[in-house]
């Protein structure tokens, strides 16, 4: 602990001369550290200065440190006017970049930079003791906080990354500091680093940091980088994030938050991608898990009828989970409580579902239908639409139409009160047959996959093949960010299974490119590994 000596604070409040008289000339000799410096120690050299400001009288001092060379030393401040209980602040500057007036000061941190750590001043305050027996500490903190962003593994290469406030705080610019308080304020709600040497992502994920104004980030950061081909990669972490002067706080693409779903056996569970990701094997990141055999009563099934998971969305912003089986049921789950709030069974094969507005259900079943429920009232069907071999659903807020796919057919279905109903259908057949799954990607485009790969456009009606999976049979669950080209997605066909059956899988796979071609090595394409689960459908809890 850095103290201020108690026999020298009281000779400062207190000195006089022999006889009686004041000493113009009291010494306040302190002791003044400094904190880290974004993870790095920083050493006082011969030529820095101190400026010591009392706030409380509006008296001053500079002085250089008696010894340099370490993270500590004493400084000879002499304040004419120090009290018991003033309010003490120093500050380490060039001496024109930070202004001070009262207990306020003013500095700026450029809101464009290179990824270089600026030079800002550093700052801390105290308070003299009441007492010459007690001590007090001076620590000095640098006046920004890093924040490194670690840009996922893509092949493309960054030129330039910006970061801003997902709440829109500002993080750059002008500042004024409280002395007193340490809070901060700013003027540009961004940080924008520009990189002299474009940063090469092909083999694997890089960092960039930015430097923004210390403080309290209420809904995190949002990231978006541009490449030199004109790609963009973006991505929110939007935890609270506190920011305290001269710390060092790392973010990545999701890889500390990003989470997935499994469906498969009698068992849904979520897992945090990275650390799954780390040792190969999705248990090293289980967080949640249902086990579905715990609602058979509710559904009225046999605990064996409660296996087969097919599907797993989240939907209610985060709070619920539409689960399907194909052996022939659906809930609509509470995360939190693992409680069933809606169910409906005699859905054969059923084998995806969406949320519509109005508290509407959809379900696939790919025994060749899409049926309509209610929410709010169990295991009464409202309707119900002919779909060969349905296979998946998803609603589309742009559009208001459910779509679903099966076979070779993509169909558009209007939702009343309590109706359903097809208004058109879509050959899939030149770009996708055997469709197995459907998928938002954004709310012009949806992912259609079975054998081959395709996007359709829900403006133009118009598929656009994904061309690196041509001739690719056995997709049957895909998942696409077109922020940052990544896909998580199964695999199995028949003679190429690594489950029990044709169509369960060991592996969630991806790739963060669509123009990567398609391969059956795991080294190139496998990722986590489920090997105890037959698992049908991989979902992102969030990107």
């Amino acid at each position: 602990m850095c103290l201020v000596s108690p026999a020298w604070v009281l000779a400062a409040l207190s000195a006089c001369t022999g006889d009686g008289k004041e000493d113009p000339a009291a010494e306040l000799r302190i002791q003044v550290s400094l904190a880290s410096e974004w993870g790095a120690a920083k050493t006082f050299s011969a030529s820095d200065a101190v400026q010591l400001y009392d706030l409380t009288s509006g008296d001053k001092d500079t002085q250089s440190p008696l010894q340099a060379g370490g993270t500590s030393a004493y400084f000879p401040f002499s304040l004419r006017k120090a009290s018991p209980g003033d309010v003490l602040a120093g500050v380490l500057s060039s001496g024109d970049d930070m202004t001070v007036t009262g207990k306020k000061a003013s500095y700026r941190l450029a809101p464009r930079q290179t990824g270089a750590a600026p030079e800002v001043p550093w700052t801390g305050n105290t308070r003299i003791p009441a007492s010459s027996s007690v001590g007090t500490d001076l620590v000095l903190s640098p006046q920004a906080a890093c924040v490194r962003a670690r840009v996922p593994q893509g092949d493309y290469s960054i030129v330039q990354a910006v970061l801003k406030a997902v709440d829109g705080e500002k993080v750059s610019g002008d500042v004024t500091l409280d002395l007193e308080t340490g809070g901060c304020t700013a003027s540009t709600a961004s940080v924008t680093v520009s990189l002299a040497t474009p940063l090469d992502c092909s083999q694997g994920a890089q960092e960039v940091d930015f430097f923004i104004v210390p403080g309290t980030l209420m809904r995190g950061v949002s990231v978006s980088c541009l490449a030199v081909d004109g790609q963009e990669v973006s991505f929110e972490l939007t935890d609270k994030m506190d920011l305290p002067a001269g710390s060092l706080t790392e973010v990545g693409a999701g890889e500390s938050a990003r989470k997935l779903i499994i469906a498969g056996g009698t068992r849904v569970r979520i897992i945090s991608e990275a650390e799954a990701r780390q040792v190969g094997d999705y248990k090293a990141g289980l967080q949640w898990e249902w086990n579905a055999a715990t609602a058979a009563s509710t559904l009225g099934q046999a605990s064996n009828r409660m296996d087969h998971i097919d599907d797993a969305k989240l939907v209610d912003g985060g709070a619920k989970l539409l689960i399907t089986s194909s052996y022939g049921w659906c809930v609509l789950l509470d995360v939190a409580s693992k409680s069933v709030d809606f169910w409906a069974t005699g859905l054969t094969n059923a084998h995806s579902a969406a949320l519509l507005p109005g508290g509407y259900i959809a379900v696939a079943c790919s025994d060749g239908f899409v049926a309509l429920y209610d929410r709010s009232r169990s295991n009464v069907q409202l309707a119900k639409v002919v779909l060969e071999s349905a296979h998946g659903v998803v609603w589309n807020e742009t559009k208001q139409r459910l779509y679903a796919v099966g076979g070779t057919s993509l169909m558009v279905l209007k939702v009343g009160t309590g109706t359903l109903v097809a208004e058109q259908i879509i050959s899939t057949s030149s770009y996708v047959t055997g469709c197995h799954d459907l998928s938002y990607v954004d709310e012009g485009r949806l992912l259609v996959a079975g054998k081959k790969m395709a996007f359709y456009d829900v403006q133009t009606m118009k598929f656009t093949a994904v061309h690196a999976y041509d001739g690719v049979s056995g997709f049957k669950s895909a998942n696409y960010n077109p922020e940052t080209g990544e896909l998580y997605y199964t695999y199995a066909w028949s003679g190429y299974s690594e489950g029990d059956y044709d169509w369960s899988s060991h592996w969630i796979r991806y790739t963060s490119s669509l123009t990567a071609p398609f391969s059956l090595s795991i080294d190139a394409q496998g990722l986590i590994r489920v090997e105890d689960i037959n698992m049908y459908k991989v979902r992102v809890y969030n990107w």
